[in-house]
């Protein structure tokens, strides 16, 4: 069967979009090996946008960080990185990593590094 290339095309964003949606639906469920396994299928779509990788990446970073595998959160949080490098939460995961792994210092220079690279900090809100 022949599709025109503009149906294919919105048919794939559709499929990364909904496969990211099924993951963060399993991650709000505490499923998280789910999680993770969901959204390596979205890292594996050729059409997936580098921004949105990055996003991904952050998102296997905290299920990392859920489930004990710091060598996972450090892996990741770089990935996220060379993806979007002005994407915040890949410098706030390197941090995490390298606090799970005990380097204090290092996690604070891995911040300062981020604060740079995404010219300043981002608008958060902060619960305590």
């Amino acid at each position: 069967i022949y599709l025109p290339t503009e149906f294919r095309i919105v048919t794939f964003i559709m499929s990364w979009e909904s496969l990211k949606k099924e993951a963060t639906s399993l991650f709000k469920q505490s499923k998280f090996s789910q999680a993770a396994e969901v959204y390596r299928k979205v890292l594996d779509c050729p059409d997936l946008p580098a921004n949105e990788a990055a996003k991904i990446h952050t998102n296997l970073a905290l299920i990392a960080v859920k489930l004990g595998k710091k060598g996972e959160v450090r892996a990741h949080a770089e990935r996220a990185i060379e993806k979007d490098n002005a994407w915040w939460k890949g410098y706030t995961f390197r941090a995490w990593g390298l606090l799970m792994g005990g380097s204090l210092k290092k996690a604070g220079e891995a911040l300062i590094g981020g604060v740079v690279a995404c010219r300043g900090l981002p608008e958060v809100e902060a619960s305590l």
